[in-house]
């Protein structure tokens, strides 16, 4: 696979893209009025270059969108079917699909840039998938770079009994790449269990990610209270 227009996504700037685009708008547009002599000779100067600086601006670099589909490809086909292992299917909580959480990640050494819409992007992106169990939390973790042929995949099982805290966490933390610094907002899913564990998951900030807590919540005291009845 190449990597080399996802690189330059982060590297190349795409303002020659719309330099030239402007530049031929321009152009055309003085061609359309031809009010004089100058308007053709400005014509004939602005569409060419524009031209030039469009193809030079657009070509060899990855788009928004090109690299919005790079990550589907990657992050695709983490779903499993517990359903089918005798040692999952009783413990399944039919009225709770699995959650998909996911964002860019954040922290320095990363390339870094910003999409057209304003949002920060990063040269690694996160994916997990929470299903949640009657008595643990069953999670495959999927890490891929978007310059380089890496995936990492990881899986974790995390009984209630085990849980000593989850939160939504956010901070702002400036990172550099480049010339430049970033304004990064970084929202994790945090899980604290066993002896000071963290497990931290990318995860966007919206209405979602706090409700997505008080179901885990909601779950792990639905189980709580299952455990002491059945100890009396």
């Amino acid at each position: 696979m190449d990597f080399k227009n996802n690189i330059n996504y982060f590297k190349k700037s795409d303002t020659p893209k719309f330099v030239g685009m402007g530049m031929m708008v321009v152009g055309v547009l003085l061609l359309w009025l031809g009010m004089s002599y100058i308007t053709y000779i400005l014509s004939a100067v602005l569409i060419p270059i524009g031209l030039v600086l469009f193809f030079i601006g657009a070509s060899g670099r990855a788009g928004d969108s090109e690299i919005d589909a790079f990550i589907k490809r990657r992050v695709d086909g983490m779903e499993v079917d517990l359903s089918e292992d005798r040692a999952y299917a009783k413990r399944i909580l039919k009225h709770i699909p699995p959650q998909s959480i996911e964002d860019y990640e954040y922290r320095e050494g990363l390339m870094l840039t910003k999409a057209k819409n304003s949002s920060l992007r990063s040269s690694e992106y996160t994916r997990s998938l929470l299903y949640i169990l009657s008595d643990a939390l069953y999670i495959p973790v999927r890490t891929i770079s978007l310059v380089e042929d890496h995936t990492d995949n990881k899986l974790y099982e995390i009984p209630y009994d085990m849980i000593s805290g989850i939160e939504i966490t956010r901070e702002r933390r400036t990172l550099p790449f480049g010339k430049q610094s970033f304004s990064a907002k970084i929202t994790k899913l945090c899980i604290t269990y066993g002896d000071s564990l963290t497990l931290s998951l990318p995860i966007h900030d919206d209405v979602g990610a706090d409700r997505l807590v008080e179901t885990i919540q909601k779950v792990m005291q639905d189980y709580q209270k299952a455990q002491k009845n059945t100890e009396q």
